[in-house]
């Protein structure tokens, strides 16, 4: 059996020597249990439930807590169950036992496993880089004083865990990591950032987690829209409603939602999970990341652990809710492999570092240049489960891309300098920098919690704060935790908001900008190397001095908060360069939601000169009517230069506008609960009266509702008049029915509807028998909105009307309806805004073709309204008119503006460009300041990157220089750079060109230059030569740099007298006609003797031929020695052969040729019997040419040919034979053309 190593850790971080590992997790204490421990704490499992005793100073007598467990059993992923004993493990941790593991015998006994106290271990040869501190200045501090007078302008964020200074280990103060700091200069975080959680999962419908939750790239649907504009797909577009065909919001039972649309909703919708392994990494569906403990794509938290490390990275900031992470806005990779107990596998661990570091390798910005996103690393909060190496080299494959391992020092008071604690000590150097990042814990004071591992040589990096930290837990709760664990993320959320700052830092860049701004502490010395405290606004100072890379610097006003409101509240934002641009860079801004909230203006320039003076805009909060609550909005800024490293920067701004529409009430039209005496007033039925009003059954408290009685065929009851909707925005319908278990296949109770323009009822909804009934006859509830009806239905129309009907077979099939309600949503009044409709497709063309559309408002104006309007770029396209001017009275009239084309004569592309409104101008305060979205045009390119080469009408060359031929060259259209035309010659022996390469500018391109072609004399008799010239391009202009090459065929006329060729020469090598003393000394036969001179025939007046006789069974007889035909081109062989008309079918005589001196043998052709004798027994004469038979029979030649007969007989009376055998080598052979 194949034993994985495994985790296994529930409350506290144990860290013991066995093939188990654990959660780097967590003494779980309420606040009020949040003091020192004065005596040993007991955790110990008994049936289902996880009991805890522990004394504090404020209570010395012990206190018990029960934690109950929802399941004792786990699978890991080859899908094997394990059953663990009910009373498997206890853990006792304490002021004198931390690192102390026990198993429980029984429920009364403990037993002790293992001791980390006694460090028997051999000292551990793990090297970690000292980093040295000349480059960034960072003295060393004492921990006591001298800490605490840093002072920063405050942007505090609303979640009430801040504001409640619950969040210690965020603030700006001796112990805090400041955090805060960095959330002043608006350095909250991207949703551009990953950073992977190996942990239990993450609940990801958590209030202040689901937004910052990661959605994978290549799982992401075709159609859904980047409504931010960022680049990615996050929550925060699909809690957009411009993506509600990808998005529903529901609960896991499919029913009720959470009031926004997170991965559990995505999970159940077809859109995103159709079972397919859409990015091909092996995974079907891993929209948010896996579940490595259950081989599934659901990594939800049933533990709480996971949740906690990533609220801490990256709650939602200042939303209002419950904390906020050191990232506002990032996204987190759910990488579950811990189970609802805390316990995994190692090897899955693995896995899961392995899933982050395939991701990263396909979309991160540094790893691949089509990746948009910055993939940080992995936060590690487990240990336990000791070494293995391919985990470690996990680690360092995942390094060596740049990504870094987060992981938790351990929480036994262990030296890990001396006992080595996984995966912590596992070592990643890349860069001379350690990519395995290992965290101690620090408490309120600053000092070293009291549970935590330490290293303060060669394994423990980093302090950060890990005591009675508050985070997200699952359900929507919140916890305070304790652990290292807790630490490891402060460090991992850290380094994600480093990359926000500068998402060109490779990691070994982020880890030296980390380790240089962290504060040197003196009572630290002895846990961490150089004593090292985590500090955020610290490292990201040094990153700044460091990188200096070309960025946008944005801030807000001095005082200032993020958010805007409908009420017409305005933020002020400064910008800035980094650095000097050698060129004018020109800032792109836009909103990506206008009805929400707008820039001042649309671009801002810096030169060379003002690059680091501040630049100011106004962002003004919009006001759409519309109640839905306070809502985010990006802010995006892009840069165009001819400046490479500022060209194409983008940089954002998260915002919330503050809603100010107050809910208006709805009026109730009807209702109908049949419990009055007017029913009869306000419903009428068919003629069939299977309708009626009943005390049989009723929904809710009432006694009556209306009931279908009978054999009723689609009998209908409904309202008598139709009702007046024209002055209602909405209106809701909504009611209950039911129909009885007795309802056959064919039966049914159907709601319809119909509106005054439409001419016929409009079915809505049916109970159908035997698919919609339920045991115990519930009544079900529904609700619609008409528009949504009307939308889908293709209806419309001033008022309404509704029916039920119903069929059924027998009389004790009944169905019925209740609490009939109709609710008016009143109508919102018109707000001021500016109205665009395009005509047709956004395009121009460069031949002239133009585009339109047409702006209007949307109410009257107290006062005129101007509304200036522009190209972006005027050498693509321009517009009719400089602005449009709307009066009172002409204010619902649209006017029309055209766009037109240009043609800038240069193979430039299809090139886009917007048709900019800047901010209206108006007395009319409504409509003073509103800037309309621009409009995206594509300007249809009619230039061609081309070479126009035209040769001269002959292309004929000759080698006397009688003729010669030329080509005049120019381009189509005009480059944006020189154009080098690389000419040459495929054989320089026939022909030249006068020039070997031509150059065009974007000034003379359309001028023609010739090239001519001088023919070669080679002085060789080889007649007229064809030969190629080439034409190549090569171009900084990337349209006309490589162009397809263009060639051309001439034929070179040869000057040189033919010589008569010699004519061919042959040479006689072998003849036998077996006449005379020599006859049948060239030849030797095999063993069955069955050959022999005979008189009986012979071919062409001779005497004598080679008979073969007898009971022949491929007898066979060959030359004594081969041929040598090494100096022949050619060789032919010809012979006189014959078999008697007595052969039977299956006697043949047979001829085989050997060209490699008798090695192998081809039998070249066989007389049969029956088939190839001839009346009279003639002979017949072959021949065969050598060179025909090495091709057609793939003989090997070694110049030596030799020739054999084979023959086979059956009876002494049939004989075959063969004669004038000749062989003659043949010269200068004239070709056969």
């Amino acid at each position: 059996m194949n034993i994985k190593s495994r985790s296994f850790n529930f409350l506290q971080d144990v860290f013991f020597k066995s093939r188990w590992a654990g959660l780097s997790a967590d003494i779980k204490l309420k606040p009020e249990e949040s003091q020192s421990f004065i005596s040993d704490t007991t955790i110990f499992r008994k049936e289902q439930s996880l009991f805890y005793k522990y004394s504090t100073a404020d209570n010395p007598n012990p206190i018990q807590s029960q934690h109950s467990l929802a399941s004792n059993s786990y699978q890991h992923q080859e899908g094997k169950h394990k059953q663990e004993s009910i009373n498997q493990l206890a853990y006792i941790f304490g002021p004198n036992r931390l690192g102390t593991t026990f198993a429980l015998e029984n429920s009364l006994n403990l037993k002790v496993i293992s001791d980390s106290s006694h460090n028997s271990h051999p000292p551990i040869t793990k090297k970690r880089t000292t980093y040295s501190t000349n480059i960034f200045d960072s003295s060393l501090k004492d921990g006591a004083t001298g800490l605490n007078n840093r002072e920063f302008i405050s942007i505090v964020p609303n979640d009430p865990s801040f504001t409640n200074n619950d969040l210690w280990g965020l603030s700006n103060t001796y112990a805090g990591s400041n955090a805060e700091a960095a959330w002043s200069q608006n350095i909250i975080g991207s949703t551009n950032v990953v950073l992977g959680v190996i942990d239990t999962g993450i609940d990801y419908t958590h209030p202040d987690l689901y937004r910052n939750i990661w959605i994978n790239p290549g799982e992401v649907p075709i159609g859904v829209i980047d409504t931010d504009k960022d680049g990615t797909i996050t929550f925060n577009d699909l809690n957009n409603p411009l993506n509600a065909l990808f998005a529903e919001d529901k609960d896991p039972e499919g029913t009720i939602g959470h009031g926004y649309i997170d991965a559990g909703d995505l999970l159940q919708h077809p859109a995103w999970i159709d079972g397919q392994d859409t990015d091909g990494n092996g995974y079907l569906d891993d929209i948010i990341g896996w579940d490595f403990a259950n081989n599934d794509n659901n990594p939800f938290d049933d533990n709480s652990h996971g949740s906690h490390v990533a609220g801490t990275i990256g709650a939602m900031g200042n939303n209002g809710e419950g904390v906020t992470g050191i990232n506002w806005n990032i996204q987190l990779v759910p990488l579950k492999f811990l189970d609802d107990l805390g316990r995994g596998f190692t090897s899955d661990a693995e896995l899961a570092l392995n899933y982050f570091t395939e991701a990263s390798a396909k979309y991160d910005s540094l790893q691949n240049p089509n990746g948009v996103n910055r993939y940080v690393g992995t936060n590690n909060s487990y240990g336990g489960g000791g070494k293995l190496d391919s985990f470690g080299l996990a680690i360092e494959t995942s390094a060596n891309l740049g990504n870094i391992f987060i992981s938790a020092a351990g929480n036994n008071s262990s030296n890990n300098d001396h006992n080595a604690t996984y995966p912590g000590n596992y070592e990643a150097v890349v860069n001379g920098i350690d990519h395995n990042i290992s965290v101690a814990s620090t408490d309120q004071t600053g000092l070293l919690s009291s549970f935590s591992n330490f290293g303060p040589t060669i394994s423990v990096d980093i302090a950060a704060p890990g005591s009675n930290i508050r985070s997200t837990v699952p359900g929507g709760g919140y916890d305070f935790y304790s652990g290292t664990s807790m630490a490891a993320p402060h460090v991992a959320g850290s380094l994600a908001l480093l990359a926000s700052v500068n998402p060109h830092a490779t990691g070994s860049e982020l880890l030296a900008a980390l380790y240089a701004g962290a504060d040197r502490d003196n009572s630290l010395l002895s846990s961490a190397i150089d004593g090292k405290r985590l500090n955020i606004i610290g490292a990201i100072n040094a990153l700044k001095s460091a990188s200096k890379v070309p960025s946008l610097e944005i801030s807000l006003a001095e005082g200032g908060i993020p958010q805007t409101s409908e009420n017409g509240d305005f933020i002020s934002i400064s910008l800035m360069l980094t650095s000097a641009p050698i060129d004018d860079v020109n800032i792109q801004i836009e909103s990506s939601n206008t009805l929400e909230g707008r820039p001042s203006e649309n671009s801002l320039t810096f030169t060379p000169i003002n690059w680091n003076t501040p630049q100011f805009i106004t962002i003004f909060g919009q006001d759409d009517s519309q109640e839905d609550g306070n809502s985010p909005y990006n802010i995006i800024f892009t840069s165009n230069s001819s400046d490479v490293e500022y060209d194409q920067l983008t940089s954002s701004l998260e915002l919330i506008n503050l809603d100010n529409d107050i809910p208006l009430k709805p009026t109730e039209i009807l209702f109908e609960d049949f419990e009055g005496t007017n029913t009869d007033a306000l419903w009428s039925q068919d003629s069939q009266l299977d309708w009626a009003i009943t005390s049989q059954r009723s929904a809710g408290t009432g006694l009556f509702s209306a009931e279908v009685d009978g054999r009723a065929s689609n009998a209908w009851f409904g309202l008598t008049q139709a009702i007046d909707i024209q002055n209602y925005g909405d209106v809701e319908i909504s009611f209950d029915w039911m129909i009885e278990t007795t309802f056959d296949n064919n039966e049914y109770l159907a709601f319809d509807i119909l509106t005054a323009d439409g001419s016929t009822w409009s079915e809505v909804k049916r109970l159908q028998g035997n698919i919609d009934e339920h045991a115990g006859n519930p009544f079900q509830s529904e609700s619609f909105t008409l528009k949504t009806l009307q939308e889908n239905l293709g209806l419309s129309g001033s008022s309404l009307n509704i029916r039920f009907r119903a069929s059924s077979n027998r009389s004790n099939e009944d169905a019925f309806v209740d609490n009939i309600r109709l609710l008016g949503l009143p109508s919102k009044p018109p707000t001021a805004g500016i109205e665009i409709a395009t005509s047709g497709p956004s395009e121009t063309f460069e031949n002239g073709a133009s585009s339109s559309f047409k702006i209007v408002l949307t109410k009257a104006p107290s006062s005129d309204v101007t509304i200036p309007i522009r190209s972006s770029n005027s050498t693509e396209g321009k517009t009719s008119t400089s602005s449009i001017i709307f009066t009172p009275n002409n204010w619902d009239t649209p006017q029309s503006v055209s766009v037109l084309g240009q043609d800038d004569a240069v193979d430039d592309d299809d090139q886009s460009y917007q048709v900019e409104f800047l901010s209206s101008r108006s007395s009319d305060i409504s409509y003073n300041g509103l800037i309309v979205e621009s409009i995206n045009y594509i300007n249809i390119d009619d230039d061609t990157a081309a070479i126009n080469i035209t040769p001269s009408s002959e292309l004929n060359t000759s080698e006397g220089g009688e003729k010669i031929a030329h080509f005049d060259v120019k381009l189509n259209s005009q480059p944006t750079g020189n154009v080098v035309i690389n000419i040459s010659s495929s054989d320089n022996s026939e022909g030249n060109p006068s020039s070997s390469t031509i150059t065009f500018t974007p000034g003379n391109w359309n001028s023609a230059q010739t090239v001519t072609v001088t023919g070669a004399d080679d002085t060789d008799l080889d007649g007229n030569q064809a030969y190629t010239i080439f034409f190549n391009s090569n171009s900084s202009d990337e349209k006309y740099h490589i162009l397809p090459q263009q060639s051309f065929i001439l034929i070179n006329e040869d000057n040189e007298v033919q010589s008569p060729a010699p004519a061919p020469t042959q040479q006689d090598l072998f003849w036998d006609n077996f006449e005379g003393a020599s006859a049948g000394s060239y030849w030797i036969q095999d063993s069955q003797n069955d050959w022999r001179i005979t008189s009986q025939r012979s071919a062409n007046g001779g005497q004598f031929s080679a008979e073969v006789d007898g009971l022949a069974s491929g007898a066979s007889i060959s030359m004594r020695q081969g041929i040598d035909i090494s100096n022949y081109e050619d060789t032919i062989i010809n012979f006189d052969w014959l078999i008697e008309r007595n052969y039977d079918t299956s006697d043949y005589l047979a001829f085989e040729v050997s060209t490699d001196n008798g090695s192998s043998w081809a039998e070249i052709k066989r007389l049969r019997g029956n088939i190839d004798e001839a009346r009279g027994n003639p002979f017949r004469n072959e021949t065969f040419r050598v060179n025909n038979l090495i091709n057609d029979f793939n003989l090997e030649s070694t110049g030596f040919l030799n020739l054999r007969f084979t023959g086979t007989a059956n009876r002494g009376n049939e004989d075959a034979f063969f004669d004038n055998v000749a062989i003659t080598g043949i010269n200068n052979i004239v070709p056969v053309i």
